[in-house]
């Protein structure tokens, strides 16, 4: 039997015409269900734009995520977008959200 950490490395894979071997990388389902979800919520973001129930908008996710998603922005969704902020905002209070993006306006 292996050691406890062996079930997260990456398999190895023997050549047989040769007695090289090569590492197997392990997928990362976790990695894959996250790029799923974002492509559905830049699709939905991409419906609501284009049937014209949201003009404008703003993105706010992890600096990963955002990377994530900016792939599979549709040119009207990409217009539509005001701006980016690559921030975590997770464990953040709602009422923290709310004040922090809150538009005040000038009298």
């Amino acid at each position: 039997m292996g050691e406890a950490g062996d079930a997260d490395k990456a398999g190895r894979v023997h050549e047989s015409a040769t007695s090289a071997r090569s590492a197997i990388e392990a997928v990362d389902h976790h990695d894959l269900e996250e790029k799923a979800f974002l492509t559905q919520v830049s699709k939905r973001l991409d419906e609501l734009v284009s049937a014209g129930q949201m003009h404008h908008l703003f993105i706010v996710a992890p600096p990963r995520a955002l990377g994530a998603i900016r792939k599979t922005y549709s040119p009207a969704l990409q217009a539509a977008i005001r701006t980016e902020i690559d921030q975590d905002l997770v464990k953040m209070p709602v009422g923290e959200i709310q004040a922090k993006f809150a538009v005040r306006s000038v009298a």
